[in-house]
């Protein structure tokens, strides 16, 4: 039932929930640990190798399910092509499916079209941005592990990617702070990448505001406290 559930809405948080719930009730009851004849060892070699096997399962169903709906979304489009609704979905979509410029197309497109007033849409970009450079610092970092003989140019290469992400997640944080400076969040995220790249004078500026964000007041004084030891206010 979760899973036609999440057929119909696949970001659906309380159905994924559900079903790793279900998934460990079953487990738990069809485990026979009280059986006798076979060691705790044993059960629990089995019991992590069935996991495994429906884990992957589940995410071969789930790859299978953003497949369909792009196929669905897509004919919406053609019959409805300015749709905003359907585009958004689609860039959704495509950034679950790791196809980034794809999404980055749909999304940027609306985005465009609807004269740059959506914040969240903003976020959904930036954050899509930050997850394809993650993807291919992810993938030089795999070819790094079978390749050692490479190990000089790769690792020069991840630094790069690594320095072009941290400037990428900066400018991006500093952008949503000038455009919406009333949202404490977006300060506190700022704040926190200003103290990783040792720009602490900054960093205290934006903790000194987010400590009115309840969600992170506890994390913003963590940090302001960290902030003034660095700078020898203690």
């Amino acid at each position: 039932t979760y899973e036609r559930l999440l057929r119909i809405n696949p970001n659906d948080f309380d159905a994924q929930k559900a079903i790793k719930d279900a998934t460990a009730h079953g487990a738990m009851a069809g485990g026979g640990w009280e059986e006798s004849g076979t060691s705790f060892r044993d059960k629990l070699k089995d019991e992590k190798e069935s996991v495994a096997l429906e884990q992957e399962s589940r995410m071969v169903r789930a790859e299978d399910v953003i497949e369909n709906l792009i196929k669905e979304k897509l004919a919406a489009l053609a019959t409805d092509p300015e749709n905003p609704v359907i585009q958004r979905e689609l860039g959704k979509l495509y950034s679950q499916k790791d196809n980034y410029e794809e999404a980055l197309r749909y999304l940027e497109g609306l985005y465009s079209k609807e004269g740059g007033t959506d914040p969240s849409l903003e976020r959904e970009i930036a954050d899509i941005k930050v997850k394809r450079l993650e993807s291919r610092i992810t993938e030089k970092k795999k070819q790094l592990e079978t390749n050692p003989a490479n190990a000089a140019a790769l690792g020069n290469e991840i630094a790069a990617l690594e320095t072009e992400l941290d400037q990428l997640k900066l400018s991006d944080a500093e952008r949503l702070v000038e455009r919406y400076p009333n949202d404490l969040m977006y300060r506190f995220e700022l704040g926190a990448l200003y103290m990783k790249m040792g720009k602490i004078e900054g960093a205290i500026e934006q903790f000194q505001r987010s400590v009115g964000q309840p969600q992170r007041r506890v994390a913003s004084l963590n940090y302001l406290g960290q902030c003034w030891l660095q700078m020898g206010v203690h």
